[in-house]
């Protein structure tokens, strides 16, 4: 079913995002085509979903290299995620973008809460070597205030590993950040209302983790070197799994 809410969808070389536009569009949906973070171009085109695609309805120029759009669920604000340092732009009518300042290096991966409070961002540092991916240093976490579009503080310890991706539970109040490095891999949780760590980062049994997502029922998936792992968020001694050492309340269900 597609509503105000719905989210984006990537493809091949071409990314496709599926998204609500502005408040007083409610319910119209579009597909918008974007460069790629390979591609230097920075023309964004938008096609209502269940229309021609033979023309676009939205045409305009964003960051170079964008690859994803994530809109805040009411469809106010639309970020854009470019390829470049300082590529983060804003946007709420695809005509005026503002660029998103205190974000040092590309950003790499982001996700928003659920309800639209934060956007948290993966970025990589600002070197001749900086760059994106499990085996990169985009171990820069920022918590961007979407009422502000301001970065926020947070007493979180610098990632020692890049940042692959973000999970969060649907009333918005924890996330848990996915770190890859060559050798090891680490879940952390933290909370959103005081931006401090919940309990001890969760050490996967092997490096080479690509994703993370959250179920219905409260589990964390994690996919890597061919291979998915559960992960409770409220284990115990009695539902972890043995062969693992349990960094409760995170561990790997048997």
């Amino acid at each position: 079913m597609l509503n105000r809410n719905v989210s984006l969808a990537a493809c091949l070389c071409l990314l496709a995002s599926i998204s609500a536009f502005g408040q007083g569009n409610q319910g119209n949906g579009y597909v918008f085509e974007l460069p790629g973070p390979t591609s230097q171009g920075s023309n964004l085109q938008g096609f209502v979903y269940n229309g021609s695609f033979l023309s676009p309805e939205i045409s305009a120029t964003g960051p170079a290299g964008a690859r994803q759009i994530i809109p805040k669920p009411d469809g106010s604000l639309f970020y854009i995620l470019g390829a470049n340092a300082g590529g983060l732009q804003s946007t709420a009518d695809f005509v005026n973008f503002k660029a998103i300042n205190g974000i040092s290096g590309a950003v790499c991966s982001a996700a928003i809460t659920p309800d639209g409070r934060y956007l948290l961002i993966g970025a990589a540092g600002t070197g001749a070597s900086a760059s994106c991916g499990p085996n990169s240093n985009s171990n820069s976490l920022y918590i961007l205030d979407t009422n502000s579009n301001t970065v926020v503080s947070n007493s979180l310890s610098a990632p020692s590993a890049g940042i692959i991706g973000f999970a969060v539970s649907p009333d918005s109040t924890t996330a848990w950040m996915l770190t890859n490095s060559p050798s090891a891999a680490f879940v952390t949780a933290f909370s959103l209302s005081s931006r401090g760590l919940i309990g001890q980062p969760f050490r996967m049994p092997y490096g080479g983790a690509n994703s993370i997502t959250l179920s219905p029922s409260g589990l964390l998936y994690v996919t890597g070197g061919g291979a998915i792992y559960e992960i409770t968020t409220t284990g115990t001694l009695f539902t972890c799994n043995a062969a693992f050492e349990p960094a409760l309340p995170l561990c790997i269900t048997p």
